[in-house]
């Protein structure tokens, strides 16, 4: 199933994948078509609710089953919108906690001068109001407009919440995954890579991840797809075009550490929620590796693609 959040005028609603290219807006079907129990307006509400995705499911099944999916039933209309009209938010847009992986894959050390393999996940918090959704323009903030790059991700969202999840069970507290391209402002990586003393580290790597919070900074989607049809998010081939130049290209074997790894290690400490994101992190390609470095411009088009997910597109937008 394909989840996605969908901006309608000041609201952004949730909605759902159906028949012949259509999107289904629960919250906006009539009583009597959306059920005894209407669902949640939004992902992260569905998400919490027990048996919400279920619910969606089911919905979403006799909307093809009955017709309204499809404009069958005038009643319903209002309700469905054609993916290519749809104004898409990222699928879940208002995140408790929405954690970035760094270090991820052996590709990307190797290209960042052998960087050692962490012996533990690397992460940081990321802001959820830097999300943005699929076909979004991408704001290009004026103080750090020279060196903006790509960094294609899988991302992970939690489904049941917890606390010191076991890795064995992490799993199945994912509901489903999305497209992610944390965008980054490359200004401070050559200060991370030079100082060696260790507060001075950290405040260089507070920087750098700082420059990836600006607003649209993180578009992800255009949708959520539910684990049943990713049973194994290490079974993935993640790709990244700028322009339709291949630039990234990996199987997400290659990530040092698997989804319920992360999952595991990152509860440890935060009690996960539902509609959490945790970011698996980029691999091999990124612009500040090249020789010389190549940076994102205006009008450039940047796809990221995983197998079985979709495809994430952007814009570069213009310098404000």
């Amino acid at each position: 199933m394909k989840v996605a959040s969908i901006v309608t005028g000041p609201e952004t609603r949730a909605a759902v994948a159906v028949a012949s290219g259509r999107l289904l807006i629960p919250s906006l079907l009539p009583a009597d078509l959306a059920g005894p129990a209407p669902l949640p307006q939004t992902v992260r509400g569905i998400l919490a609710q027990p048996g919400g995705l279920d619910a969606l499911r089911a919905l979403a099944d006799r909307a093809e089953r009955e017709g309204f999916a499809t404009g069958g039933v005038a009643a319903a209309a209002p309700a469905i919108i054609a993916e290519e009209e749809a104004v898409f938010a990222a699928p879940v847009p208002d995140p408790v906690h929405f954690i970035g992986c760094g270090a991820s894959y052996h590709q990307h050390l190797a290209e960042m001068g052998g960087v050692p393999v962490p012996e533990h996940p690397v992460l940081f918090l990321c802001s959820p109001v830097a999300l943005a959704g699929h076909r979004q323009t991408i704001q290009v903030p004026p103080h750090q407009a020279d060196m903006v790059d790509y960094e294609g991700e899988l991302a992970a969202v939690i489904g049941t919440g917890g606390y010191r999840i076991r890795e064995e069970d992490a799993l199945g507290h994912v509901a489903g995954y999305l497209v992610h391209n944390d965008l980054s402002a490359r200004n401070h990586v050559a200060e991370v890579q030079a100082v060696t003393v260790p507060i001075k580290m950290t405040d260089a790597w507070g920087r750098n991840c700082a420059a990836k919070q600006h607003p649209t900074f993180s578009p992800m989607g255009p949708y959520l797809v539910t684990t049943d049809e990713i049973p194994d998010p290490q079974a993935l081939h993640l790709t990244t075009r700028v322009n339709g130049k291949l630039v990234q290209d990996i199987g997400t074997d290659d990530l040092i550490f698997s989804v319920a790894q992360y999952i595991a290690y990152i509860s440890q400490w935060y009690t996960l929620q539902p509609g959490d994101i945790i970011s698996t992190g980029t691999p091999g390609g990124v612009g500040v590796a090249k020789k010389p470095p190549v940076f994102l411009r205006p009008n450039d088009v940047v796809e990221v693609s995983i197998t079985g997910i979709g495809t994430l597109s952007n814009t570069i937008g213009r310098v404000q």
